[in-house]
């Protein structure tokens, strides 16, 4: 039998976003429909940020046993880091959160796995490049949450400028490197 709640709502999404069943077993279990309490939220929000980064580092490890060049190794590491959450979103019916929100959530995957295929490109010790690259990736990607870190979005570099403003500003740059080459010249003569 479901769980019925004042709205008629089977389940319960926290503050986190993450969704809590709300399905009673027998006619006497409680039943909860309640938000998730921020305490628990918090730790499913590190613990997921940790698993995105374990996970990019394993898809640099296997990058880097497959020889693969620094595209491939990129994407394995993002794919790796990022597959389960997805998964996960979509199982319970939201949108994944790298695709919305504008976190940073695929670069402490990167992080983690570039850290772990360079440390085993010098051939440092396996599992110490394996623990600081979740750790670096985790501590990267906790901190992005905490600090709300956004990444640039379209149109935060555009170029607001006339045709004409835009033509003076070329023509100055172009002076100003031939200045500093014939600088140069001289210099070395």
């Amino acid at each position: 039998m479901r769980c019925s709640s004042g709205s008629g709502s089977a389940v319960s999404v926290g503050r986190g976003g993450f969704v809590t069943p709300a399905f009673r077993r027998s006619s006497d279990a409680p039943c909860y429909t309640g938000s998730v309490p921020d305490e628990l939220s918090l730790a499913f929000r590190i613990i997921d940020l940790l698993g995105v980064a374990l996970n990019g580092v394993l898809g640099g490890l296997i990058a880097r046993q497959r020889r693969f060049d620094i595209t491939g190794f990129a994407v394995l590491g993002i794919i790796s880091g990022l597959g389960g959450g997805m998964i996960r979103d979509i199982a319970v019916g939201s949108v994944p959160e790298v695709f919305g929100g504008n976190r940073l959530y695929a670069t402490p995957a990167l992080l983690a796995a570039g850290l772990t295929v360079a440390g085993h490109s010098l051939a440092l010790n396996g599992v110490l490049v394996m623990v600081v690259g979740v750790l670096a990736g985790s501590a990267l990607a906790v901190i992005a949450h905490w600090r709300n870190w956004r990444l640039p979005v379209h149109g935060d570099g555009t170029v607001t400028m006339t045709r004409t403003q835009l033509a003076s500003l070329v023509r100055r740059v172009e002076r100003r490197t031939l200045r500093r080459r014939r600088r140069r010249e001289q210099a070395e003569d």
